[in-house]
């Protein structure tokens, strides 16, 4: 985990789904704490190289105006025209952040999160 706090938080949310079973639902996780959870699962769970894990930086710096919205609260429109701007500049780069971004949201999604399947 990036930090202690976020560490506890999973535990804690780890035990309650334990004890609640199907009455549980997560807290809702902001866009940022998900990237931040995808890198940290990344690296402690491949052997990238170190290009991989700075590709991997890279693809999360684009999501930064992004990072304090709730995942439940994405809406596909803002994030099309993010894209579709950052294609007009760099079209492979921004083919390899929404593969990037679609990684983190199914990963979310997979946990328990709320996540619009419009974007994905």
């Amino acid at each position: 985990m990036p930090t202690k706090k976020a560490a506890e938080k999973v535990e804690l949310n780890l035990l309650l789904r334990r004890s609640m079973g199907d009455l549980y639902q997560e807290d809702e996780t902001t866009l940022g704490e998900e990237i931040d959870g995808y890198l940290a699962w990344k690296r402690a769970a491949s052997a990238l190289s170190d290009a991989g894990y700075r590709h991997l930086d890279w693809s999360a710096k684009t999501w930064l105006p992004f990072r304090e919205i709730p995942i439940s609260k994405l809406r596909r429109v803002e994030l099309e025209d993010h894209i579709i701007a950052r294609a007009a500049k760099r079209r492979r780069s921004a083919k390899n952040e929404l593969v990037f971004l679609k990684a983190v949201l199914k990963r979310a999604s997979a946990r328990g999160q709320r996540v619009d399947e419009r974007i994905l």
